[in-house]
């Protein structure tokens, strides 16, 4: 029989390391937020408590002191971005304040992609509460809708000449930064970005090979842990998987030159900061074509942001 102050001991050495840890900090992360916070760099730090057994995110400066206050500046950002630049890409806002800073304008011709919004009112059925016939019909109903108005007939209010189409929503463009910076600020706009050619030295080779479907080798990482993922084997993928799926990422943005490079023509993109870190480019890049190869016949989407739960989600960023 254990006496009283054995007791006290035993418990004190099994719970005393629970009860006196403190909270770590698991991870850091570097953010700014132009549109709201200019020439700002905040420093995001998740932190764990093992005796709570709850997560918390707070920033540097204090702006930040919750997941929901994390989310709400990246949507406070976005907006600010787009009631001031409409929908134009990051790298053309960039061009367009060096070109209005300088004393010499040229009317340059930029070749650009632009895509419009799909219909208001579109929303995606979550699994939950509803039979497999109505997300069928809710799935169909998405990927047969066309946009509000033509994209020919949305390029002429602006003096655009029609280009070259890609699908009913995407079409690559010859126009001024001028008639570009209009367009980006009309309704039925989801995303003007300049189309470049690809260059490939500045994806890292697993981007580039993308091995699906037994053609290659599967050397390639990536399209060897699609392969894993599905069959736990190195059998290709079927020709049709995810046919019909709606999936996105949410990272540091994606570029032209990338999707060309890959010939992926996402729904909708966005596109990354001028002065992101290589890194976190790559990164990006890799997460995106991870979950092409995994996913080929899915209808692709990617939001920049941190976070991807809230109000950040899909249906906001259309």
């Amino acid at each position: 029989m254990f006496k009283r102050r054995s007791l006290f001991f035993i418990f004190f050495a099994v719970a005393a390391p629970s009860v006196f840890a403190k909270p770590t900090v698991v991870e850091k992360h570097q953010r700014y937020f132009p549109s709201i916070m200019p020439g700002k760099i905040i420093t995001i730090s998740k932190t764990w408590d093992p005796v709570t057994q709850v997560g918390s995110i707070t920033s540097s400066d204090g702006s930040i002191q919750s997941a929901g206050d994390l989310v709400a500046a990246e949507e406070a950002d976005r907006e600010t971005f787009r009631r001031n630049w409409g929908r134009l890409s990051p790298t053309l806002v960039e061009k367009k304040i060096k070109n209005t800073a300088s004393k010499i304008k040229i009317a340059t011709i930029i070749k650009a992609v632009v895509t419009l919004k799909p219909p208001a009112g579109l929303v995606c059925l979550p699994r939950e509460g509803h039979t497999t016939d109505e997300l069928k019909a809710n799935s169909l109903a998405i990927n047969t809708a066309k946009p509000i108005h033509n994209m020919v007939d949305v390029l002429s209010i602006y003096g655009i000449a029609p280009g070259t189409t890609i699908n009913e929503y995407s079409s690559i463009v010859d126009a001024t930064l001028e008639q570009l910076s209009r367009l980006a600020m009309d309704a039925d706009v989801a995303q003007i970005s300049e189309f470049t050619k690809p260059e490939l030295t500045t994806l890292a080779p697993s981007i580039i090979v993308p091995a699906l479907f037994g053609q290659t080798p599967a050397w390639d990482d990536i399209v060897t842990l699609a392969r894993s993922a599905y069959s736990h084997s190195q059998s290709s993928l079927p020709a049709n998987i995810a046919t019909g799926v709606h999936a996105a990422t949410f990272e540091d943005g994606l570029t032209q030159a990338y999707l060309s490079c890959m010939g992926i023509t996402p729904k909708l993109w966005d596109a990354q900061m001028p002065d992101l870190h290589p890194f976190l480019a790559q990164h990006s890049f890799a997460t995106f074509t991870c979950l092409y190869n995994a996913a080929p016949g899915a209808y692709l989407y990617h939001q920049r942001a941190y976070t991807w739960g809230g109000p950040s989600t899909l249906t906001a960023y259309l």
